[in-house]
């Protein structure tokens, strides 16, 4: 395991041509809620959206066809999972991961890693080709889960923070809101360079940030800067949307 774990979340579909139906949209909102809510970091948390995507590995698949474990963005997200980078590997439910044998290659990694999986649902025995049942780990139950989600969809219907607080803002008194915290100047730093097309690199040398997080930064710069209006004040405390 490495010093700062991190949560790992896979979305797939089997098959289709619209890479936006149904089945991937409600992926793409549970099963990110579920990483989120396993980590203590918004930052931390890294995806592996494979939109339609077959689900079989040469174990049911000749060597030239569509497979899963061909796909480099699947193998090198089950070698960091090896490599101890993940503490979880989310998923709607096991077959998401893999529909045929290639799922021990998951298992293997993850068991040399120390990484747990946590399903939003357990697969239908009927539909798995490899024929069992996974189970979401002891501490990540159903039941459990359902109530933790149901709790923050009523927190994001009333337009309340639903996540651990990014970098350089934390909550507000009631827990319900963001604020500017430590390290939030440095966050506008980051975000005004990077407008002034500054590079990544130069970035984290001058404002200590790593790479990674000012991306993470830049990318959700909104968040930031509706504290701040167009003289530059900075407002001590503003509400921000689930959806901001």
């Amino acid at each position: 395991m490495t010093d700062t774990p991190r949560t790992l979340y896979v979305v797939r579909q089997s098959q289709g041509e619209d890479d936006d139906t149904a089945s991937l949209r409600l992926q793409r909102k549970v099963v990110p809620r579920l990483a989120r809510n396993l980590t203590n970091d918004w930052n931390a948390v890294d995806s592996v959206d494979l939109g339609v995507h077959t689900g079989f590995s040469i174990h049911s698949r000749d060597r030239d066809a569509s497979r899963i474990d061909a796909n480099p963005n699947v193998t090198d997200a089950v070698q960091r999972v090896e490599n101890g980078v993940y503490e979880y590997i989310v998923a709607w439910d096991d077959t998401r991961l893999a529909r045929d044998d290639y799922f021990a290659e998951w298992k293997r990694s993850a068991k040399l890693g120390g990484a747990e999986f946590a399903f939003y649902e357990e697969a239908d025995v009927g539909s798995l080709t490899h024929g069992v049942r996974r189970k979401v780990e002891e501490h990540v139950k159903k039941d459990e889960l359902k109530k933790a989600l149901a709790a923050w969809t009523d927190r994001e219907e009333e337009g309340k923070w639903n996540y651990p607080a990014p970098t350089g803002l934390e909550y507000d008194g009631s827990r319900d809101y963001l604020q500017p915290g430590d390290g939030f100047y440095s966050c506008l730093q980051v975000i005004t360079m990077r407008e002034a097309g500054e590079s990544w690199t130069a970035i984290a040398d001058r404002t200590g940030v790593p790479r990674s997080t000012a991306r993470n930064i830049y990318d959700r710069k909104g968040v930031y800067t509706v504290f701040v209006d167009r003289a530059g004040v900075v407002y001590s405390s503003q509400p921000v949307p689930a959806n901001a």
